[in-house]
């Protein structure tokens, strides 16, 4: 009967000579929380990436509709939804990207956070005007930016393991 020994070579377990003397649940540990260390920082990539073609969003897909007089708010007149939607820069400028980490888990969030209008909610999907009874089609900056992300995060998430 013959006994046979397999050996794998120490660089394809990615470990030198010197870590052979460190315990190997230490080890795996470290590598661990060196991962955790990287998809934090592709969820902060993915959640800022998000953030910005929000914010581009708003600011280039108007409803292109002029309208019959120039109406002002806050000391800033418009007479039409072209090129974006921003008029006081609030529902851009609400706009935000975070991340939160516990030991269970990465969460990268971006939108409308901490401050949310009802009518982001309008402008995002469409409507009906309540006074001209017109559609107003939505903007989808949000879905958009959603489809894209969760590409996005694949493709980086899928990069930061092969680092490893």
């Amino acid at each position: 009967m013959a006994i046979r020994r397999t050996f794998l070579p120490l660089r394809l377990l990615g470990l030198s000579m010197a870590e052979l003397h460190i315990p190997l649940d230490k080890w795996f540990e470290t590598e661990v929380k060196k991962l955790d260390t990287r998809i934090e920082q592709v969820a902060d990539e993915v959640a800022s990436e998000g953030e910005a073609m929000v914010k581009e969003s708003i600011g280039t897909r108007g409803t292109g509709k002029t309208w019959a007089r120039t109406y002002y708010k806050r000391g800033t007149a418009r007479s039409g939804s072209y090129p974006g939607r921003v008029w006081t820069g609030e529902m851009q400028g609400d706009i935000e990207s975070e991340v939160a980490s516990t030991p269970e888990a990465i969460v990268a969030s971006y939108g409308w956070t901490n401050n949310y209008e009802d009518y982001y909610g309008l402008q995002e999907g469409g409507f009906d005007h309540e006074v001209t009874g017109e559609h107003i089609e939505g903007m989808f900056a949000m879905a958009d930016a959603a489809d894209y992300t969760e590409h996005s995060v694949d493709q980086k998430i899928g990069r930061a393991l092969r680092e490893f």
